[in-house]
């Protein structure tokens, strides 16, 4: 399964974040493309549901709009950055999350992989 938009969005991702690179931030767009793609790619046995607020990409896996959003996608000047809840046997606090960042889409789906098996 590759990493579909949560049903309650009309767009799909590649729909939405071609609008972004469009019409708000070139690279942002660009960058999330080419970032879903490789997510598609690299995950295809894990189902991985994509919500969109404004310009990140939450990462559920289920398809439900109220589902906890365990891992947040952004890029913000041009790095990638990746959010994702730490197991609550092990948190410090209640919802605590870590965040990584890097330039390198290598990089990135190497933190993300982390973040999966986390959750």
């Amino acid at each position: 399964m590759s990493l579909k938009r949560n049903t309650s969005q009309k767009k799909t991702l590649n729909e939405y974040y071609t609008e972004i690179k469009n019409s708000v931030s070139k690279s942002v767009g660009e960058l999330m493309l080419i970032w879903i793609d490789r997510i598609n790619s690299e995950f295809e046995d894990i189902e991985i549901w994509g919500l969109t607020s404004h310009c990140s990409l939450i990462l559920q896996n289920e398809n439900n709009y109220n589902s906890e959003k365990y891992i947040i996608l952004n890029i913000i000047a041009n790095e990638y950055q990746i959010e994702y809840l730490i197991p609550k046997n092990f948190a410090p606090f209640e919802n605590a999350y870590v965040l990584g960042k890097t330039n390198s889409i290598d990089k990135a789906m190497e933190i993300l992989g982390i973040a999966i098996k986390k959750e």
